[in-house]
């Protein structure tokens, strides 16, 4: 054997591709028989991966000889063989490879025969529809599913007769199958296939029934048009009444906008709804202006008030629709009948009909209410909303009353807030009703005024909602950290209220206050006797006071500096004390000079004895200096052993 031949042969099961590849061309480009002997013979063995690689190759020829070959392989008893040709099949490039493919069509393995189907479907290849009708003669449920999908694409007027059986085969998915043909063969010019089409309308898939529709509605046939009628009235299957309005929507004309509207009154179904409505939507405008118009005296009053609704939202600016609507609200006397007519009034969004509208407002509730939504759809955005007009009205329902309050908040703006709006929500934080007091407080969050703080802090401390509790809180928390002054309006107005007294403190605790503004509030609050000796208050003021210290955003020292009665600066400097005490992990820091003027301006011993255990607990040389000087000085001999106490515990070793 030629030695070259040999070579090239071993070399096309290299591991490159690049080797591989260029072996394979040389033995198929030359023109030795012993080269052609053994292309036929890798086709024909049981060798598998050679197989597969000679697949691979093929893939990029185009020529008649390598599709040939791969109609054989694809036709291979191994799957593997029988993949890896129809992948390059596919990727051969030659033009005509298509019609090689019937003997596929006898193919051992189904997914060949599958193959061969879609491909002449596709391409639209005539030659293949007998052949595939005999193979579908001899299919199983699966392989029929297959090959019918297939023939859709096909689409050929000989499959009209050999079909029909499947039209009413018992495999639902077949059926399915055999309709998209006949749809297919109907989009193609088969008009015939209409009959078959309609007499399957009574099937009992809906997915069948609805792909009938979606087929016959892509032919304009008005003689579909009742079809479409009785099916979206009668249908069973929500989906395929929908289908069939869609279809409807293909025959813009009065007799189909009446017969919309009808349906759409008796539908129970929302999304059939939904969809009615936007078919009806869909009909070019004037259609469908004049069509509604036509039915605004019709005898039907539910179809009256739907048709009177939708009319409105093409005539908002029309006089004579808005005459017809005062009349017709003025002559009805069922509430029920005046609902539609109120809600066209604010669709059409006249101001002449707000007098009207008005005098509603104190008739039932459900006309109050409806009359209420008219109007803010007539005001819109317009910043001259009455809001205190109908918020202060007393016959409305705390419904109504909440619906003004929202938009209210909706439009409102700086502008539009003044002294009587704002009296007015305080007066409404009081409101037995919680959703009332929700929105007052919202309305009055846009309100910078002091004045509305203390209506906050009473409505904050009964307030039991929590997020009507924390919209408070946060309302409170605003306008204290923009005027820290506050804190004290809030104590003179609350100090002989516990639980008041209790939240002053734990939003003063959160609050992002500065030193200077710390020490005013701490002063104002010494300055209140019944909050300072109130057994509640007094402990959680010391205690707050305290974390101040601890926390460092203040010190003893400038308590001791505060300008303020001694009794009181005694009282929270003897509380402050006891913490200190317990709390042993941090010394705190006095300034020495302030320690010897406080000391010295002490007549009573107790008074002394506090300052001495204060020193004790504290830090830095001047501390331990001062005690020692007044060691000497002091004559009291209990102040002389409490001295002596306080610099033991100075001078003992620490571990800070």
């Amino acid at each position: 054997m030629n030695t070259t031949l040999e070579r090239l042969f071993a070399q096309t099961t290299s591991e490159s591709d690049d080797v591989r590849f260029s072996a394979w061309m040389q033995i198929y480009q030359s023109d030795d028989p012993k080269a052609k002997a053994f292309l036929e013979q890798v086709a024909s063995s049981g060798q598998i991966s050679q197989k597969v690689l000679f697949c691979k190759f093929l893939g990029f020829l185009e020529d008649e000889y390598s599709a040939r070959i791969l109609v054989d392989l694809i036709c291979d008893t191994e799957p593997l063989v029988v993949h890896q040709a129809i992948l390059a099949f596919d990727k051969n490039n030659f033009q005509r490879r298509v019609y090689f493919l019937l003997p596929v069509l006898k193919a051992p393995l189904k997914e060949a025969q599958v193959f061969a189907v879609n491909k002449f479907c596709l391409e639209s290849v005539s030659e293949a529809v007998h052949p595939v009708l005999d193979m579908l003669k001899q299919a199983d449920e699966d392989l029929i599913l297959e090959i019918l999908s297939g023939l859709r694409f096909l689409a050929d007027k000989r499959l009209f007769q050999d079909l029909k059986i499947y039209l009413g085969h018992p495999n639902e998915r077949i059926r399915w199958r055999a309709i998209m043909i006949y749809g297919s063969l109907y989009e193609t010019g088969v008009t015939r296939a209409r009959r078959l089409l309609v007499r399957r309308l009574s099937d009992r898939s809906a997915q069948i029934r609805r792909s009938i529709i979606w087929t016959l509605r892509r032919n304009d046939d008005r003689r579909n048009l009742r079809l479409f009628l009785k099916l979206a009235e009668q249908d069973p299957d929500p989906t395929v009444r929908q289908e069939a309005l869609t279809a409807l929507g293909r025959f813009p004309s009065k007799t189909v906008i009446k017969n919309l509207v009808k349906l759409l009154v008796k539908e129970k179904n929302r999304m059939v709804v939904l969809k009615g409505e936007a078919v009806l939507l869909s009909i070019p405008t004037k259609q469908l202006i004049i069509g509604l118009k036509n039915l605004l005296t019709y005898h039907d009053k539910f179809v009256r008030n739907k048709v009177m609704i939708m009319y409105a939202e093409f005539q908002k600016t029309s006089e004579t629709f808005f005459a017809f609507l005062i009349k017709e609200l003025k002559k009805t006397k069922s509430d029920m009948d005046k609902i539609p007519i109120i809600e066209s009034l604010g669709l059409l969004g006249n101001k002449a009909a707000i007098p009207q509208l008005e005098k509603l407002l104190a008739e039932s509730p459900l006309l109050s209410y409806t009359s209420m939504m008219a109007l803010l759809k007539i005001y819109g955005f317009d910043k001259s909303f009455p809001f205190l007009k109908y918020s202060q009205e007393v016959k409305l329902s705390a419904l109504v009353r909440q619906i003004v309050m929202k938009h209210f908040i909706k439009i409102s703006d700086d502008s539009m807030y003044n002294d009587e709006i704002v009296t007015h929500c305080m007066s409404l934080l009081s409101n037995t009703n919680l959703n009332i007091r929700y929105l007052a407080t919202q309305i009055l969050s846009k309100v910078q005024d002091p004045k509305v703080l203390v209506p906050f802090f009473k409505s904050f401390v009964n307030e039991d909602d929590p997020t009507a509790f924390r919209l408070l809180k946060e309302n409170i928390h605003r306008l204290v950290q923009s005027n820290p002054k506050l804190f004290e309006v809030l104590l003179q107005n609350f100090y002989d209220h516990d639980i008041g007294v209790l939240q002053i403190f734990l939003i003063m605790k959160e609050a992002n206050l500065n030193k200077n503004a710390l020490l005013q509030i701490i002063k104002s609050c010494l300055s209140l006797p019944l909050l300072i000796l109130n057994k509640t208050c007094a402990p959680s003021f010391i205690e707050l006071v305290f974390t101040y210290v601890l926390k460092e955003r203040i010190s003893i020292t400038d308590i001791i500096a505060l300008q303020c009665e001694p009794g009181q600066k005694q009282q929270l400097l003897k509380g402050l004390l006891g913490h200190i005490k317990r709390y042993k992990r941090k010394k705190v820091v006095i300034g020495e000079h302030h320690v010897e003027t406080w000391y010295s301006d002490q007549d009573e011993p107790e008074q002394k004895q506090i300052i001495i255990e204060l020193i004790s607990h504290t830090t830095g040389i001047e501390s331990i200096r001062f005690l020692i000087d007044l060691y000497y000085k002091e004559n009291n001999q209990p102040l002389k052993q409490s001295i002596r106490d306080s610099l033991n515990l100075l001078l003992e070793p620490t571990h800070d």
